[in-house]
């Protein structure tokens, strides 16, 4: 017997996860297949991360093009508040 995923009443997080559950494809083994954390496969899946190799890993897996993760935009001062976070303060020399 042949089931059909209608995925198109679904969010496309929500719609990729059921694709991959369906196809049997899980975060650890896109982790394995392309040597990183699979908390980073989970951050890319849900759009919190941008990963070109994530996506095109899934593409190769069969995944529809339409639910692949779609890149992220940062604002700009978000990336410069974190990078000010990262600068030591300055020191007085008296």
């Amino acid at each position: 017997m042949k089931h059909f995923l209608d995925l198109s009443k679904l969010a496309r997080p929500t719609a990729l996860r059921v694709w991959m559950l369906y196809n049997k494809i899980t975060a650890t083994r896109l982790s394995k297949d392309l040597s990183v954390d699979p908390s980073f496969i989970c951050r890319v899946l849900s759009g919190e991360k941008n990963s070109e190799r994530v996506a095109a890993c899934l593409l190769k897996m069969g995944a529809p093009k339409a639910l692949l993760p779609r890149k992220v935009k940062r604002p700009a001062s978000s990336r410069r508040k974190n990078k000010r976070a990262l600068e030591l303060p300055e020191t007085d020399p008296s």
